[in-house]
């Protein structure tokens, strides 16, 4: 299948901002997705605590991207799954959303929606959490108000398949905690099940990279994308 212009620059554009994470001196360029990642794996995290018995206290976003969800309770298991697992799910519905610019601009708003609830809900004193979450929604709000049809069905699926390949960043999570003794949801994880944490890093990816291909089939293959002739 022959890529149109606007599908090899989202693969070209989300394969950079990937590989700029990666790079320890380019990885500040890509703070802006990983911002945006780091709210909503943790906002998975927030509802995985609530939806399981558990209190969901707040959530902080740190400058270097990463970010903490503090709670008690709940049921351990889903709530460490739900940051990787939430944001490939909400990824791959704002990917497979955006097949049309109608489907698209409704996809993009639920994403503000989201956003903006849990950033209401759950942070608290956190200053580049609050940027970061204003930041965003008002950038996908001009694109929902100013941008063409085009450019709006571009945008939800270039953040969602960013939202989708975020999963491969645990395997850099785990090599770095790995060094610190620190801990990340494939840790966590490990604690739980007693299943290895390498095990749970692979598996996130590698549910990432299923959803990937799915998402830009079902995308890509609709009859609504073909240009008119």
């Amino acid at each position: 299948m022959k890529l149109r212009a606007d599908q090899s620059s989202l693969l070209g554009a989300s394969a950079l901002a990937l590989a700029l994470q990666w790079v320890p001196m380019l990885r500040p360029l890509s703070l802006p997705f990983i911002y945006l990642n780091t709210h909503i794996h943790e906002l998975m995290h927030a509802v995985a605590t609530v939806l399981t018995g558990g209190v969901a206290a707040r959530i902080e976003v740190y400058a270097d991207g990463s970010g903490v969800m503090y709670s008690a309770g709940g049921f351990m298991p889903i709530i460490a799954s739900a940051g990787y697992m939430g944001s490939m799910l909400v990824g791959t519905g704002l990917l497979m959303a955006s097949r049309t610019p109608e489907s698209a601009r409704k996809a993009i708003g639920a994403l503000v929606a989201i956003l903006a609830v849990g950033s209401l809900l759950w942070l608290r004193g956190d200053l580049v959490g609050l940027l970061t979450a204003l930041a965003w929604l008002a950038g996908l709000t001009v694109i929902l108000k100013r941008a063409d049809a085009g450019a709006v069905r571009w945008t939800g699926q270039f953040v969602g398949l960013l939202l989708v390949l975020a999963s491969w960043d645990a395997f850099r999570t785990l090599w770095a905690v790995s060094q610190t003794g620190s801990h990340s949801d494939a840790m966590n994880m490990q604690m739980s099940t007693g299943i290895p944490a390498i095990f749970w890093a692979g598996f996130w990816a590698l549910l990432s990279v299923a959803a990937t291909i799915w998402g830009l089939v079902q995308a890509w293959t609709n009859p609504q994308m073909k240009r008119k002739s």
